[in-house]
């Protein structure tokens, strides 16, 4: 018999899901646990898994809070550009895209995700759905970053301040 049916079989797969969930909650919190942001006094520190950046408050050109739609528009206007460029199989234009998009949204800790169909190889996009709350910091270098502190109203006090009083 390969599938044990008995009280033993229940209790090891009882166990085998339980790791599951454990596992999956662990990795979560560890990849949540990694994301941060730190406001120093000339600028802000930015920790993603993968990446850090110390932006100085010269550097900032605006910080605001979003609203669900705001943010909504401008996941969607990248991720258009994506769907765009692989719908006319532009690959080269598709790449850069979506290093934008990896770039807008590497330090938030907040997954977006995506409403999209694949049918007959046609790629159609439906939008983001958005839960949570996020700032859109925007530098003098045109480069942007959606983030996602906990006290959205706080961190963009906090930034506005330094930026406005010039440190």
């Amino acid at each position: 018999m390969l599938i044990n049916t008995g009280i033993s079989g229940i209790i090891s797969l009882i166990f085998g899901l339980a790791f599951i969930a454990v596992s999956v909650v662990v990795f979560i919190q560890t990849y949540a646990w990694y994301t941060f942001y730190e406001i120093l006094n000339n600028g802000i520190y930015l920790r993603g898994v993968y990446s850090k950046k110390k932006i100085l408050f010269a550097e900032i050109e605006t910080i605001e809070e979003l609203t669900n739609e705001s943010t909504k528009e401008i996941i969607d206007k990248y991720v258009l550009k994506m769907a765009d460029r692989e719908k006319g199989m532009e690959m080269q234009s598709l790449r850069q895209s979506g290093k934008k998009y990896t770039i807008l949204t590497k330090y938030c800790t907040s997954q977006f995700i995506h409403k999209k169909t694949l049918l007959d190889l046609n790629f159609d996009y439906k939008g983001a759905i958005i839960h949570g709350d996020y700032v859109l910091l925007k530098l003098k270098n045109n480069e942007e970053y959606i983030l996602s502190p906990v006290e959205c109203n706080k961190f963009v006090e906090e930034i506005s301040k330094n930026i406005n009083s010039g440190t």
